[in-house]
C-alpha cells in the first residue's frame, strides 16, 4: 500500500493498520511525502490507517480489508482420453486453480487423492488412472476453492485378436503342414483352433504380435473354421481346406452277367459281377445304349436292359474313372410266338398189342419240335415230330383195352383213342384149332380191327363164335373116338 502526505522521516515512520503495527523497518520511506508497505492480515471491514513519526501521529485515513474471492478449479483438457479397463494410464489435466498437495480427482467412481495427484503447476496436474469397467466416465479435479466441471474419460475394453490372413489355406487331411496366420493381438500363451481340434498354446509359435505359426493337426477333407485365442478373447474365423488324398483310380472288370438272355423288349434286370465299381462315378451301356445303373458294392451293380433291336448278342461295357472294362456279351431272344391248341386227327395204327412196341403216326396241326409231349394211357412216351402236322412215337406196353394218346404243346392239348389187343387163346403156334395162330391153318374173321395173325381183341362177338365152334368140334372129334373103341372092344 502506498502512503501520500507529509513530514515522512526515512527510517522513522511506522504505520499502524487497524490493530496490527507495521514497524519502521517494514516501511519502506520514498519520500518526505510517500511511503509504501504491505498489509498484514485481518478480517473484512473498515480500518483505520495512521502514520507516526518522532514528531508525533497523523489523522487516520481508511483501509478495507476485502473477503477473499474463490474461484472453483476448471478443466480444460485430457491427454489421453481413452485407456485399458486395467487402469494405469498417465494422465495430464490442464486448466486453473489447481493447489499442490490439495488438489484430488474423481475418474468414474474411483478418487484419486491428492498425494497421488502431482501438481505440476496451478494449470496442470498429472495421475495414473485406476481399472474400470468398460465405458466413458466423468473426470473432475476437487480444491480447497470447490470442484470443477468434468470431463469424459473412456475405459477401453482390451481389443480381441484379429486374423488377415492364413498361408498356405488348405493342406492333406493327415495334418501337419506349417501354417502362418498374420493379424493382431497374438500374445504369449495364444492358442489356435482348427476344425475344432484345438492347438495348445505350446504348439503354436508367436513370432509377434501380428503372427504366429503353427502344424495343422489331421482333419476330415473339407472346409475347417480356424479362430485364434488369447486372454482377450477369440478371433473371427478365417478358413482352411483339409484335401483327401488323391487316389489313383483303378479300371473295372466286368466277369459275369446273370442273367445274359432276355427277351428283346427290354425289361431285364441283370447283374454284373466285377471289380473296381464305384458308386456315383460309374455308368454302363448296353449295345452301346448308356442305361442307369445301381452300384451295390465295388464288385457287384445292377441294370435293366432297354428295348434291343433284333434278337442278337451286344455288347455290354461298364466305365468307371479309372477305365472301361472288356465286353460281355448279352443276348437279346426271338420274341416267344404262343401257339394255338393242337389238333390230332389221326392214329395210324390205331391199335396194336399190350406188349407195346408199336410205332404209331398221329396227323393233325400244330404239333412244335422241342416242346410237344405225348402221353399214352397216361404214360410219357418219347415223340418225334416230324412237321408241324405229323408226329411218330413208339406205345410203351400197356393192359388190353382203349386208352387215351394226349398230344400236348404250349398252346394245349388234343385227344385220341387207341387200343391195346390181348393176345388170343392159345398163343401163336400153337396148332388149337380155330385159334387163328400161326400154324392152324385157319383164319380168324370177325368185325374188329386186328394187327396179324394170333391177336385178337379182348372184347367183342367175333371172338365168341370161333372159341365155341372150336369147343364143339373138339367135343365132336372126342365122341368119334369113344364110339370106335367101343364098337373094337365088342367086335
Amino acid at each position: 500500500m502506498t502512503l501520500t502526505g507529509t513530514g515522512f522521516v526515512d527510517g522513522a515512520t511506522s504505520v499502524t493498520i487497524g490493530t496490527d503495527v507495521v514497524p519502521a523497518t517494514a516501511v519502506t520511506f520514498v519520500s518526505a511525502t510517500e511511503i509504501s508497505f504491505s498489509t498484514p492480515g485481518d478480517p473484512a471491514g473498515l480500518v483505520e490507517v495512521t502514520v507516526t513519526t518522532p514528531s508525533g501521529t497523523s489523522a487516520p485515513v481508511g483501509f478495507s480489508y476485502l473477503a477473499p474471492v474463490v474461484v472453483a478449479p476448471t478443466v480444460i483438457g485430457i491427454a489421453p482420453s481413452s485407456g485399458p479397463v486395467a487402469g494405469g494410464t498417465p494422465v495430464t489435466l490442464t486448466g486453473t486453480g489447481f493447489v499442490d498437495g490439495a488438489t484430488s480427482v474423481t475418474i468414474g467412481t474411483d478418487t484419486v487423492l491428492a498425494e497421488d495427484v502431482t501438481v505440476v503447476s496451478a494449470t496442470e496436474i498429472s495421475f495414473l488412472t485406476p481399472g474400470d469397467p468398460a465405458g466413458l466416465v466423468e473426470v473432475t479435479v476437487t480444491t480447497p476453492s470447490g470442484t470443477s466441471g468434468p470431463v469424459g474419460f473412456s475405459y477401453v475394453a482390451p481389443a480381441l485378436p484379429t486374423v488377415g490372413g492364413i498361408t498356405p489355406a488348405s493342406g492333406p487331411t493327415a495334418g501337419g503342414t506349417p501354417v502362418t496366420l498374420t493379424g493382431t493381438g497374438f500374445v504369449a500363451g495364444t492358442t489356435v483352433v482348427i476344425g475344432g481340434t484345438t492347438v495348445p498354446a505350446a504348439d503354436v509359435e508367436v513370432v509377434s504380435d501380428t503372427e504366429l505359426t503353427f502344424l495343422t493337426p489331421p482333419g476330415t477333407a473339407g472346409l475347417a473354421q480356424v479362430t485364434v485365442t488369447t486372454p482377450t478373447g477369440t478371433s473371427a474365423p478365417v478358413g482352411f481346406t483339409y484335401v483327401a488324398p488323391v487316389v489313383v483310380p483303378v479300371a473295372p472288370t466286368a466277369t459275369s452277367l446273370t442273367p445274359a438272355t432276355g427277351p428283346l423288349v427290354g425289361g431285364t434286370t441283370v447283374t454284373v459281377a466285377g471289380t473296381g465299381f464305384v458308386p456315383g462315378q460309374t455308368t454302363v451301356t448296353v449295345g452301346g445304349t448308356p442305361v442307369p445303373s445301381t452300384v451295390l458294392s465295388p464288385t457287384e451293380l445292377t441294370l435293366v436292359t432297354p428295348p434291343g433291336l433284333v434278337p442278337g448278342t451286344v455288347e455290354v461295357v461298364v466305365t468307371t474313372v479309372g477305365g472301361t472294362t472288356a465286353p460281355l456279351g448279352f443276348t437279346y431272344l426271338e420274341p416267344v410266338v404262343v401257339p394255338g391248341a393242337p389238333t390230332a386227327d389221326s392214329l395210324t395204327p390205331a391199335t396194336g398189342p399190350v406188349g407195346g412196341g408199336t410205332t404209331v403216326t398221329v396227323t393233325g396241326t400244330g404239333f412244335v419240335p422241342g416242346q410237344t409231349t405225348v402221353t399214352v394211357g397216361g404214360v410219357d412216351v418219347p415223340v418225334t415230330v416230324v412237321s408241324p402236322t405229323e408226329l411218330t412215337f413208339v406205345t410203351p406196353p400197356g393192359v388190353a383195352g382203349l386208352v387215351d394218346v394226349v398230344v400236348t404243346t404250349p398252346g394245349g392239348s388234343a385227344t385220341l383213342g387207341f387200343t391195346y389187343l390181348a393176345d388170343a387163346p392159345g398163343g401163336p403156334g400153337t396148332g388149337v384149332v380155330g385159334a387163328g395162330g400161326p400154324g392152324s391153318g385157319t383164319p380168324v374173321t370177325g368185325s374188329g380191327p386186328r394187327t396179324g395173325g394170333g391177336y385178337l381183341a379182348y372184347t367183342g362177338v367175333d371172338t365168341l363164335v370161333p372159341l365155341v365152334g372150336g369147343f364143339l368140334v373138339l367135343l365132336v372129334g372126342t365122341a368119334l373116338v369113344l364110339v370106335g373103341r367101343r364098337r373094337r372092344t365088342e367086335g
